[in-house]
């Protein structure tokens, strides 16, 4: 049944949370692409799939994506287009992408009107 199937979810795949993570406001597990306030690090979203591919040093940081940003050149895009623009061409890329598809899988799952 649907309430056990819930029960065993949460009982053996949820996540599990120490006191730091249930009281800090700035915890990495509250949300994606939240910045680390000690080390600059973004919390990304990563691929199951691809972990042995990961290189750990080569992850985002807030100090290396304001570079990035800065670089770029806006050539008088709105400011959606800017913001789309700049997710593009930094590190942050891959991350958006993946969650992206993360998302979308979540609200289409096997449903064909979203794969028009």
């Amino acid at each position: 049944s649907s309430f056990h199937f819930r029960g065993y979810v949460l009982q053996h795949a949820y996540p599990r949370l120490d006191i730091h993570v249930s009281t800090g406001i700035n915890h990495l597990l509250k949300s994606p692409f939240c910045v680390h306030p000690k080390t600059g690090l973004i919390a990304v979203p990563i691929n199951p799939n691809q972990i042995s591919n990961m290189d750990i040093s080569k992850l985002p940081r807030i100090d290396t994506l304001l570079h990035e940003i800065l670089k770029l050149d806006h050539n008088g895009e709105t400011k959606e287009d800017q913001r789309n623009f700049e997710i593009k061409h930094c590190s942050l890329r891959p991350f958006v992408e993946t969650f992206e598809e993360f998302v979308n899988n979540l609200i289409c799952g096997n449903n064909s009107i979203c794969n028009q």
